[in-house]
């Protein structure tokens, strides 16, 4: 393969040459975007203590576009105080690592110019061992957000919500300029 990339080269110059330097690059790109296409899982370790095995805890999976405002009074990150408790957005997915037991938390809906009024209430019990997902639901005219606590397998959850539908309205503003 080598030997015909060589005679390649020489039979048609520089042009050839920045082919396979393109071909190389894209080759490059292709692999980075197919990476890319894999969602990035990340944990909010909510309990005291030193991390547990997973039999010991229970894990919240977030839902795509969904955030969760606080979990039991505690609201802020526990790694960065800047930023939501948690939430899940694009490719990037955050789970809830908690102590088995009764938890209240409020969650919120978000894409776009689309949101959710207000934290939505939600309550359940964890139990050790076990995966929990925070499931999305909005209905077809867009009015309301209905999320709810559910067991989960632990595949991962696509997002198929309409992205259209939830773009900005667009505010063109026009100036006249003079010659």
């Amino acid at each position: 393969m080598k030997n015909l990339l060589q005679i390649f080269l020489r039979q048609h110059g520089p042009a050839a040459n920045h082919l396979v330097k393109l071909n190389r690059l894209l080759l490059t790109a292709l692999c980075s975007l197919s990476l890319a296409g894999c969602s990035t899982l990340t944990e909010v370790k909510l309990y005291d203590g030193p991390p547990q095995d997973p039999s010991r805890i229970a894990r919240l999976y977030l839902d795509p576009h969904v955030a969760v405002t606080d979990v039991d009074d505690i609201r802020t990150h526990p790694t960065d105080k800047s930023r939501v408790l948690a939430h899940s957005a694009g490719k990037r997915r955050e789970y809830i690592s908690l102590a088995p037991g009764l938890h209240s938390l409020h969650a919120h809906f978000f894409v776009l110019c689309l949101r959710s009024e207000g934290a939505f209430p939600l309550q359940f019990n964890a139990e050790p061992g076990k995966k929990y997902r925070l499931k999305s639901s909005v209905d077809a005219r867009l009015q309301k957000w209905r999320p709810e606590i559910v067991e989960f397998d632990g595949t991962e959850v696509e997002s198929d919500f309409p992205w259209m539908k939830a773009m900005c309205p667009p505010d063109v503003t026009v100036f006249i300029l003079r010659r």
